[in-house]
C-alpha cells in the first residue's frame, strides 16, 4: 500500500488504490524523507523516561507582536499561531521529539479519521464520532458534525482571506453526521494536504463565523484548549478542554501566551523559570549564548524571499538579476544562523526544499544565485539603473533579528549601486495594506514565506494573479504555464520535473530571488518534558497539548 494508505488509516482499499493510484502517488509525494541539514536537539530533560504528569500553568512567547485580532479566516500569522489552541483541522501533520519528524509532512488524523478518493474529483472524509465544540458560549458543547465542515468551507470560500486557494471546490455534501463529500471542479494534487494546512484549514463554528465579536471575545473550536481572555498588551490566556477527543491530552491545565517584545527580557525570564519556551523570536546566536540547556535547532520551515513591484526599474530582468547576484547568502548564514542552513536556497520554503527544490549544484541555480557583485554591477549598469533609489519594505512584526538581517540584505544592494530606503511597516498595517490591501508596496518587499506544505501553495502567491494573497508582482507567462501544469500532475516524478523546470525559469528571470533557509532556534525550559517540535503555526495542538511539566 502507498504512503497515503498507511498515513490515512488504511481506508484506501487495494481495489480503490488501484483505481486511484495516480492521485495517491501525487499526494504521497508530500511525505519528505530527509533534510540537507540535520536537526540538532540539545534536550537533556527529554532523555528521561517519565510518566506524563497532569496539571500546571505553562507560559510561553510565540511572537514579538500582538495580533491585531484573532480572526483566523482573515488575519495574518499572529492570529494563526493562536488558532492551534482553539481550533482543529481534518488532518494535521505528525510531530515528534525529533524535529525531522515534522519535516516529513506525514498526515495523521485530526477531526477526520480517514479519506477515500473514488475518483480524482471526489474526496470523501469520515469524521470522528462524538466530538463536541467547546462547552462554553456560544457553542455550549454541541456536537460537531459534517454540517459544520460544510458550513466552514462554504463560508471560507465566500469570505476567507485565502478563499481563492479553494475556488476549485465545486460543492460539499454532508452525507451523514460523520461523512462529508467534496466535489472538485478539477483534479488537484494538493487538496488533501490543504486540509492539514494550518494557515487556512482550521474549522470554525457558525456561531463564530456569523458574529462580529466572537472571533476576539469568544473564539470556540474543538481543539485542546478553551479561550479564556485576551489582555491587550499582556497576552492571551487559555484553559484545558476537558472534553478533547485525544484521550489524556492536554497535560497542562492553563496556557499563558505572553507578548514580550524585548529579547533580553525573554531570555532572562527563561533563566528564572518564568517562561517555558519561545518560538521564532530569538536569533540562533541569542539562543546559543543564553545558557539554557534545552535548545532545539531545526531547519526553519519558513523561507525568506524578495519580491518586486513589477514597475521600473524592476520590470527589467537585468535589474532583478543584479539584485539576485548581489546578495552574499553564505555571509547571512554565518552571521545570523550559526553557519547552519542552505546558502543557495532552491526557491522553496521550509522542508519543501528537500523534496521538490533544485539541487544545490544545479547549473542554472549556480549561474544566477551565486554571489557575484561584479556581475551584478555590470547588469545594473547595462540596464541604466545604477544609482536608482528604491524603497525596501519589511515589517517589524517578526522581531529584532528579522529586521537586522533585512538591513544586511539592503546593504548588499547599496554596494552594487542601488540606493535603498528602508520602510519598516507595523505588522497590522503590513498585512492590511502591503500584502492584502489596496496600497501595496513600492520597490522591493523583503518577506518571510509561510511554511507551505505543498508546492502549489508556494507558487500561487508568487505567480497566480487570481490568488487573493498574490503579492509578488513580476509576472511571467512561461512560469505561469508550468505552475498550472504541476497542479494537475499526480505522478511524483512527472510533477518534480515540471516543478524544477519552473524553478529554473524563476531563477533565470529572477522573478522572486531566494534568500536563505536558516535554522530556527527554539529554547525550552528544563521543566518541560516531551516537547514536540512543530514547524508550522499549529503549536497549540502539535506542541503545547503534548508536553508536560515536572515542577
Amino acid at each position: 500500500m502507498d504512503t497515503w494508505g498507511r498515513a490515512l488509516g488504511r481506508r484506501i482499499t487495494r481495489r480503490r488504490f488501484l483505481r486511484t493510484s495516480a492521485i495517491s502517488a501525487g499526494l504521497g509525494s508530500l511525505v519528505l524523507l530527509g533534510c540537507r541539514e540535520q536537526a540538532a536537539v540539545e534536550t537533556p530533560g527529554q532523555e528521561t523516561a517519565e510518566t506524563p504528569r497532569q496539571g500546571g500553568i505553562t507560559r510561553l512567547v510565540m511572537s514579538a507582536t500582538e495580533p491585531a485580532n484573532l480572526n483566523v479566516a482573515r488575519a495574518g500569522v499572529h492570529a494563526v499561531v493562536h488558532a492551534g489552541f482553539v481550533y482543529s483541522r481534518l488532518f494535521r501533520f505528525k510531530t515528534g521529539l525529533d524535529p525531522a519528524e515534522y519535516a516529513r509532512y506525514e498526515l495523521v488524523p485530526d477531526l477526520a479519521t480517514s479519506v477515500e478518493i473514488p475518483e480524482p474529483t471526489t474526496v470523501i472524509f469520515k469524521l470522528r464520532p462524538n466530538v463536541r465544540w467547546h462547552d462554553a458560549p456560544p457553542t455550549n458543547g454541541r456536537p460537531f458534525t459534517s454540517e459544520d465542515v460544510k458550513f466552514h468551507f462554504d463560508t471560507y470560500k465566500q469570505s476567507g482571506a485565502r478563499r481563492s486557494d479553494i475556488r476549485y471546490i465545486a460543492s460539499i455534501e454532508a452525507q451523514d453526521p460523520t461523512t462529508v463529500v467534496f466535489k472538485l471542479g478539477e483534479a488537484r494534487s494538493d487538496f488533501i494536504p490543504y486540509t492539514a494546512y494550518p494557515s487556512t484549514s482550521y474549522i470554525v463554528p457558525r456561531e463564530v463565523w456569523t458574529s462580529d465579536t466572537a472571533w476576539d471575545s469568544t473564539p470556540r473550536g474543538t481543539g485542546p484548549f478553551i479561550f479564556e481572555r485576551w489582555e491587550k498588551g499582556t497576552g492571551i490566556f487559555y484553559r484545558k478542554n476537558p472534553n478533547y477527543y485525544e484521550q489524556g491530552l492536554p497535560y497542562v491545565d492553563n496556557v499563558e501566551a505572553l507578548v514580550i517584545g524585548d529579547n533580553r527580557t525573554i531570555i532572562a525570564r527563561m533563566r528564572t523559570g518564568e517562561l517555558d519556551w519561545a518560538y521564532d523570536v530569538l536569533s540562533a546566536q541569542e539562543v546559543e549564548a543564553s545558557g539554557l540547556r534545552q535548545k532545539i535547532y531545526a531547519p526553519n520551515p519558513s523561507g525568506l524571499t524578495l519580491a518586486f513591484d513589477g514597475k521600473p526599474p524592476f520590470n527589467d530582468p537585468r535589474v532583478r538579476q543584479a539584485v539576485q547576484l548581489a546578495i552574499d547568502r553564505k555571509s547571512l548564514i554565518d552571521r545570523f544562523h550559526l553557519g547552519k542552513g542552505i546558502t543557495l536556497a532552491p526557491m522553496m520554503s521550509g522542508a519543501l526544499t528537500t523534496r521538490w527544490g533544485l539541487p544545490e549544484d544545479d547549473p542554472v541555480s549556480r549561474q544566477w544565485v551565486t554571489y557575484d557583485p561584479q556581475r551584478a554591477r555590470q547588469l545594473l549598469s547595462s540596464a541604466g539603473a545604477t544609482g536608482a533609489t528604491v524603497q525596501f519594505n519589511l515589517t517589524s512584526g517578526y522581531g529584532e533579528s528579522f529586521v537586522t538581517e533585512a538591513q544586511a540584505v539592503a546593504s548588499f544592494l547599496d554596494a552594487i549601486g542601488l540606493r535603498t530606503e528602508m520602510k519598516i511597516w507595523e505588522y497590522g498595517d503590513y498585512i492590511a495594506n502591503v500584502l492584502r490591501g489596496p496600497r501595496g508596496y513600492s520597490g522591493i518587499l523583503y518577506a518571510s514565506v509561510t511554511p507551505y506544505t505543498d508546492p502549489t501553495y508556494y507558487f500561487e502567491i508568487h505567480l497566480d494573479v487570481q490568488n487573493s494573497a498574490y503579492n509578488f508582482r513580476t509576472g511571467d507567462d512561461e512560469a505561469y504555464r508550468l505552475y498550472q501544469r504541476q497542479k494537475a500532475a499526480f505522478n511524483e516524478e512527472e510533477r518534480r520535473t515540471i516543478i524544477r523546470d519552473l524553478l529554473r525559469r524563476v531563477v533565470e528571470q529572477a522573478l522572486f530571488p531566494p534568500m536563505v533557509q536558516g535554522f530556527q532556534a527554539t529554547p525550552v525550559a528544563d521543566r518541560v518534558r516531551s516537547f514536540f517540535y512543530c514547524g508550522s503555526f499549529s503549536f497549540g495542538t502539535d506542541s503545547v497539548a503534548r508536553y508536560w511539566l515536572v515542577s
